[in-house]
């Protein structure tokens, strides 16, 4: 029987997939840069945040833990920035391949902050895992360049996220259930574009006319559509954090890719402006090899 922590991590790696997909639309064909679109992202969740209080009750946690939610939240966003930035002068696939390392950062910093010890089955499920992500998403040009000029942005969102799991992972030891933090975690990223927003680049190329997108009614609903799976995503983030071993659940998110992959696919069919996989013979024969590997380790982890 598969483990909850496992299947909690594979529901939010499902939405996620599906949310990297629509936020590249909307990057790429609405909202032009990549400031605008993070700060819109982080202040719609106020109100969402204020109404899963509806959902899930009005639990306030102590003060230090508070704290390191808005943390938590401060670096996700931040890492959140990092990403679209690489999105925007990047494809989604190629972003997620420098994604795949963030593992071996939470491996490290779970074991030396919170002391967690994998099994032999689980460390080569681990390693399988890592390996299958990678070769997931990587693509050998002719000219032999592996790695792109959104290398800086991405490396630096990974190493953001890295933190904020094992942070997450800390605080989950102090409250009764993952999700009644939720809603705080919402609150804390809208209170986070604020300090974004005193960044030296946002500050340089902040500009009210890049909001303007909004007023799209197709860039509107296209961007409310890669914002409210997150909050799923999210919730099931949160309740296998709440289980499972952080270094664990973060390589298994690795498989993120394949739902983008398959989302790629399918939305394909309803917009035209949607990113177009390489199906040629032999990038399909790489992906379905990692995809098995990672069924295989899949199974060695839980």
């Amino acid at each position: 029987m598969i483990s909850s922590w496992l299947l909690y991590s594979l529901s939010a790696a499902a939405f996620w997939g599906f949310t990297n997909v629509i936020d590249q639309i909307v990057q790429r064909n609405y909202a032009k840069d990549s400031v605008s679109f993070t700060l819109v992202s982080s202040f719609v969740r106020l109100p969402i945040g204020l109404g899963l209080f509806f959902l899930f009750g009005f639990y306030v946690p102590s003060m230090p833990v508070l704290l390191m939610t808005f943390f938590f939240s401060f670096l996700s966003m931040a890492g959140v920035f990092f990403y679209l930035r690489a999105l925007h002068i990047e494809e989604v696939s190629r972003v997620m391949l420098l994604g795949q390392s963030m593992p071996v950062f939470v491996l490290f910093l779970s074991f030396l902050f919170l002391g967690e010890t994998l099994t032999l089955s689980q460390i080569l499920g681990f390693l399988v895992l890592l390996f299958a992500g990678f070769l997931s998403v990587a693509k050998f040009s002719v000219s032999g360049k592996f790695f792109s000029d959104a290398t800086i942005w991405a490396i630096s969102a990974v190493l953001m996220w890295a933190i904020s799991n094992t942070l997450l992972a800390y605080i989950m030891r102090s409250v009764p259930s993952g999700q009644m933090l939720l809603p705080w975690s919402y609150i804390g990223s809208s209170l986070s574009a604020v300090v974004v927003c005193f960044f030296p680049t946002v500050r340089k190329e902040f500009s009210w006319k890049s909001f303007s997108w909004l007023r799209n009614r197709h860039g509107f609903w296209l961007f409310m559509l890669s914002v409210l799976p997150t909050v799923p995503g999210f919730y099931f983030f949160f309740r296998a954090f709440a289980v499972g071993k952080a270094s664990l659940i973060t390589v298994a998110l690795g498989v993120q890719p394949f739902f983008v992959s398959f989302f790629l696919f399918l939305l394909g069919f309803f917009f035209v402006s949607v990113p177009r996989e390489d199906y040629a013979f032999r990038p399909m024969m790489i992906k379905m090899s990692a995809f098995v590997l990672s069924i295989v380790g899949l199974w060695m982890i839980q």
